[in-house]
C-alpha cells in the first residue's frame, strides 16, 4: 500500500520551497544568514561582561529592539510573499494539469465512441445477404522485400510496412517526479533558454515539448515562445544537448560554468541518469556568453 501523505507534510514542503525561493531572491544562503547571526553574539557577550545583563537590556530597549524588530518584520513580509507566490504557482499548475486531463479524457471518449460504432457496423448483417451472415474475408498473402529495420504490420489484403528505424524503442518521457524536481529547481533562479527539436521527428518534438512545459512552469523565458526545428549537419549525433554560449572557446577545450547554467546542466544530467536518456552538456562559440539552447535529436 502507498504511504499516506498528510496535510502537515504538504505544508512543510510548501514552507521549505518558499524559504528556498526567499533565500534565492536575496542572492544569499542559509550559511550567510547563520554567519550574520553568529557575528552579533560576541558583541552581546561583550556588553554582558562589561555592564551586566541589565546593561544589555538597556541597550536593547534603546536601539537594538527597534532595528531587530524592523529587520524581522521585513523578513516575515518577504517570506509571506513567497508563500503566496508558491501557492499561486501550484494552483496554476493544477489548473493546467486539469485542462490536460480533460482534453485527454475527451479524446479517449471520442475514440471509444468511434470504435464502438465500428464494432457495431462490423457485427451488423449486410443488407444484401439474405442469410444475415457476413461473407468470410479473403486474405491475400504476398511476399515483399523488407527494407533494413522495417517492421511488417499485416492486415487483410493490405500489408503495411513501418520503416521507422526506432519503432521497437519506447518514446522518451519525463516522469512526474522528475518534472516536479526540475520545476522546483529551476524556479529558484529563472533565466532564458531556447528549445529545439530535430526536424521531421515527432518523438523528438514530443520530448522537447515536455522540457518546454517544465521551463514554462518554472517561469522561464522561452526564446520565441515556441519549439524550434533544427537540422543536424556534419557528423550526426543523438540524444539531448544543452549548449552554453562561451565566446572564444577552442575545439576540444574543457571549461567550467557556474550560476544558473551549472544548475540547469547538473539537474538535466541527473534526470538523464534516472530516466536513462542520452544527455551531453556542450559549449559553443556561436552564441552570446551565457545563452543556453536545449537541442533534442533522435534517439
Amino acid at each position: 500500500m502507498p504511504t499516506p501523505v498528510f496535510w502537515h507534510q504538504h505544508f512543510a514542503h510548501l514552507l521549505l520551497r518558499s524559504w528556498n525561493a526567499t533565500v534565492g531572491a536575496m542572492s544569499t544562503s542559509n550559511l550567510a544568514i547563520a554567519v550574520g547571526v553568529v557575528i552579533v553574539v560576541p558583541a552581546l557577550y561583550k556588553v554582558v561582561r562589561q555592564r551586566g545583563f541589565r546593561g544589555l537590556v538597556s541597550d536593547w530597549r534603546r536601539g537594538l529592539l527597534t532595528s531587530a524588530s524592523l529587520g524581522f518584520f521585513a523578513w516575515v513580509l518577504l517570506f509571506g510573499w513567497y508563500v503566496v507566490l508558491q501557492v499561486c504557482q501550484d494552483h496554476q499548475e493544477l489548473v493546467n494539469r486539469s485542462r490536460e486531463f480533460a482534453a485527454a479524457r475527451a479524446t479517449v471518449l471520442a475514440e471509444n465512441s468511434r470504435l464502438t460504432k465500428s464494432l457495431e457496423q462490423a457485427n451488423s448483417p449486410p443488407r444484401n445477404s439474405p442469410s444475415g451472415l457476413r461473407p468470410a474475408a479473403t486474405v491475400q498473402h504476398n511476399t515483399f522485400a523488407l527494407a533494413p529495420h522495417a517492421v511488417a504490420i499485416e492486415t487483410a489484403n493490405n500489408p503495411v510496412f513501418n520503416t521507422y528505424e526506432h519503432a521497437e524503442t519506447p518514446h522518451r518521457h519525463l516522469s512526474e517526479e522528475v518534472k516536479t524536481d526540475l520545476v522546483n529547481s529551476f524556479s529558484s533562479e529563472t533565466g532564458k533558454i531556447s528549445i529545439s527539436a530535430v526536424v521531421n521527428d515527432k518523438e523528438a518534438w514530443d520530448f522537447a515539448k515536455e522540457f518546454y512545459d517544465v521551463f514554462t512552469a518554472a517561469h522561464w523565458s522561452i526564446d520565441e515562445d515556441r519549439i524550434k526545428s533544427i537540422m543536424i549537419g556534419g557528423q550526426p549525433w543523438t540524444g539531448v544537448q544543452l549548449q552554453v554560449g562561451i565566446p572564444g572557446i577552442k575545439p576540444g577545450e574543457t571549461v567550467n560554468v557556474g550560476g544558473v547554467q551549472a544548475i540547469v546542466a547538473s539537474k538535466l544530467k541527473r534526470a538523464s541518469e534516472v530516466l536513462r536518456f542520452e544527455f551531453v552538456p556542450a559549449a559553443t562559440k556561436d552564441s552570446k556568453e551565457g545563452d543556453m539552447s536545449l537541442l533534442v535529436a533522435s534517439r
